[in-house]
């Protein structure tokens, strides 16, 4: 809460940004903000910055690590959406911070009580969400159930899944999940994850075989939180402020991208 909440300012990075479409065809379309390096454009390699639920694409941790991507040599397109659709047959690598790969277990550790406060806020946002949705698209969701939820299982169960096309909560956690997928990746993926992180059991990592992928890289801290990993100083002389697990992804992305720190 503390990482999420601390005021940033920001020294280095892009001063500016594009708002572009993409159009995913009969998916749809989703709207992303681009910072583009100066120059040829074919040049420099681009990183995709996907938000967490109920996040964007000014979230405090996505402009954090595109500024420092864009330092790095980067374009940087941050994302306003879910998933991107589509496949990217020019993806190098990848990095994911606090990754919910197992949606069940994530379901019941924020079902806590230890938890209720950030169980209170995602169902809070979720209802608001659905309200401003309803605007634009009647009868997507019966409203009179949706006030009554008081769960993020509860709102996956009424809502999430019967939209897109699962039984229950329970089918949608189990056929959704990334964790049985992790062993299809082929490309070199580092995963960040606080054993402390108080929304998604660490077990879900330790049991997931990620060990058995050469491709995937668990970097795993004793603690950091849900995508916190605030430092109270800089761990090494490339990283551009004390956000450690912004400043490690984007070592791995330039590492396997080709780009170099600024001299």
């Amino acid at each position: 809460m503390v990482a999420a909440r601390k005021p940033r300012r920001f020294t280095y990075g892009w001063n500016s940004w594009e708002s572009m479409e993409i159009d995913l065809s009969v998916d749809g379309r989703i709207v992303a903000e681009a910072s583009w390096q100066p120059g040829d454009r074919a040049r420099s390699p681009g990183l995709f910055l996907l938000h967490g639920m109920e996040g964007s694409a000014q979230s405090h941790y996505l402009v954090g690590t595109s500024k420092k991507a864009y330092a790095r040599g980067f374009h940087v397109i941050r994302v306003n959406t879910r998933n991107c659709g589509g496949a990217r047959e020019s993806i190098r690598a990848a990095a994911v911070l606090s990754a919910p790969i197992d949606l069940g277990a994530g379901a019941r550790k924020i079902d806590e009580r230890s938890n209720w406060i950030y169980q209170r806020y995602f169902v809070s946002q979720l209802i608001q969400r659905m309200r401003r949705k309803l605007e634009f698209f009647p009868g997507i969701a019966d409203m009179r159930r949706v006030q009554r939820i008081r769960t993020i299982y509860e709102f996956d169960d009424v809502v999430t899944a019967p939209h897109f096309g699962y039984g229950s909560a329970d089918e949608y956690y189990r056929k959704a999940s990334a964790a049985p997928l992790l062993h299809n990746i082929r490309v070199p993926t580092l995963m960040i994850q606080a054993a402390d992180d108080p929304l998604l059991p660490f077990d879900s990592f330790r049991d997931s075989g990620i060990e058995e992928n050469p491709f995937l890289y668990l970097l795993a801290t004793e603690y950091g939180g849900h995508a916190g990993f605030l430092t109270a100083k800089r761990e090494h002389a490339a990283d551009l402020d004390c956000y450690w697990a912004e400043s490690r992804a984007v070592d791995f992305l330039s590492a396997h991208s080709g780009t170099e720190p600024d001299s």
